[in-house]
């Protein structure tokens, strides 16, 4: 009912229709969830469409098919095909947008469900009027409306039964197997008990929120702008910049969460900023994985760095941990401890030809590719090997090709692990870097 409303408001009321019907065409899915029912929906549409000399278009997914390919639910299967199919359907036709029949009822099932899941300022906004086509090319412009928003669920009935408008019952609405439907027939119905005027009023609060939204939006634009340096392709956030701001972990939130930081990383790493502990720290991304760029992020004492990082051949483990000036034994095979105080900002990397340090126990500097042939590492060992490179004094680059300013504090591969001469633990160091290579990725 809610979409052959819609198209009869569309056809009724537009200023071109119904002198150009061709102004807009009908997209029918049939999902294959009903069998028989979905191709009678199906005929009603066409033939209304036909009558009316509006184009008509129809497509049948393998529904359940997808949901087990993609392994999710049948709702979000539903979606993400008819999406996809919208913005190729408009390409095809040379459409602006699509215009759905979601309305006032459909958002306050939205809103409960998104809260019920767990969600923030932008889950409690609901659906908005006007929205960007999900699934369009990047610089695609198409447009998402929907025109019957502020309209209930009685107030569509009620224009289409004064305006003879055909429509068949779903009677899956009916049931309670869905989430969205047992909100629909059991809760909703509890909570309008409380206040009539539901539907209304969420519509207005979600309004609300969506202001208060895009407010936040602007101010954690401005604030990025004002705080984060970008150069060369990596990104710094100072400590001080950080904790000035009104609200640091809603700025690290907006910086890092698209990313692919989880939300438990971001709430740590802003305890460890605010307690004065974020020296030494690494936390990469969820979205890392050996095929897949990811994102590393470097806590320092002068602030965070954010790198654009390639998929490392070798998983390790870093932490931060406090010494008290006592002899360390040696440590066990594929874990280095290096002097974080002396150590400053630092990069995980892939050795490169021109790579030198002065091993550990050692007075001379030593190219990698030299201590490679003294450890008889094979290739494979050269090939996943990963340094951690830091700032050179001045004048410490001794001819090599090595970067500009960088030395090597260490290197890890399978054979052996190694740490250059300056990282030793000292009675003046109070913080060690550990650094293990993991058995298994």
């Amino acid at each position: 009912i809610d979409s052959m409303t819609m198209a009869d408001m569309m056809y009724s009321h537009s200023p071109l229709c119904p002198e150009d019907c061709e102004c807009i065409a009908i997209a029918h899915c049939n999902f294959g969830l009903r069998p028989g029912d979905c191709d009678a929906d199906e005929v009603l549409v066409r033939e209304w469409a036909e009558q009316r000399g509006i184009p008509f278009r129809s497509i049948h997914f393998d529904t359940l098919g997808y949901a087990r390919e993609h392994r999710c639910g049948i709702e979000v299967a539903a979606r993400e095909q008819r999406y996809r199919w919208f913005a190729e359907l408009c390409e095809e036709l040379g459409c602006d947008g699509v215009a759905t029949a979601h309305h006032a009822d459909d958002n306050l099932e939205t809103l409960l469900l998104n809260l019920l899941r767990g969600t923030g300022l932008k889950g409690i906004c609901g659906m908005c009027g006007t929205d960007r086509l999900p699934y369009q090319r990047e610089d695609g412009k198409l447009l998402l409306i929907r025109p019957l928003l502020r309209l209930s669920r009685e107030d569509i009935r009620e224009y289409a039964l004064s305006h003879g408008v055909p429509w068949r019952e779903d009677l899956s609405n009916g049931e309670d197997c869905y989430r969205r439907n047992f909100l629909r027939n059991r809760v909703i119905p509890l909570l309008r008990e409380l206040n009539p005027s539901l539907s209304t009023v969420i519509a207005d609060d979600m309004e609300n929120f969506r202001i208060a939204e895009l407010a936040l939006a602007d101010w954690e634009r401005k604030e990025k702008e004002r705080l984060i340096v970008g150069e060369n392709g990596r990104e710094t956030l100072p400590l001080a910049a950080l904790r000035s701001c009104a609200s640091p972990v809603q700025l690290l939130w907006s910086w890092l969460s698209g990313k692919g930081f989880s939300r438990d990383n971001i709430l740590k790493i802003n305890a460890l900023v605010q307690e004065g502990r974020a020296s030494g720290q690494i936390f990469r991304s969820a979205g890392k994985s050996p095929v897949k760029e990811g994102y590393c992020l470097h806590l320092s004492s002068c602030g965070l760095q954010l790198v654009p990082e390639e998929a490392l051949p070798l998983e390790l483990e870093c932490s931060l941990e406090e010494y008290d000036g006592s002899p360390v034994g040696r440590p066990e095979a594929g874990t280095l401890l290096l002097n974080a105080d002396s150590l400053g900002d630092y990069e995980l990397r892939r050795w490169k030809d021109g790579d030198w340090f002065i091993p550990f126990g050692m007075k001379g500097s030593k190219k990698l590719s030299d201590w490679f042939t003294d450890i008889k590492a094979t290739p494979a060992d050269k090939e996943e090997a990963i340094v951690v490179a830091v700032k050179a004094s001045d004048g410490e680059n001794p001819g090599s090709t090595q970067a500009a300013g960088e030395r090597i504090a260490a290197v890890l591969c399978r054979k052996a692990c190694r740490q250059d001469e300056s990282t030793r633990l000292g009675p003046n160091c109070h913080n060690a870097l550990k650094i293990s290579l993991k058995e298994d990725r």
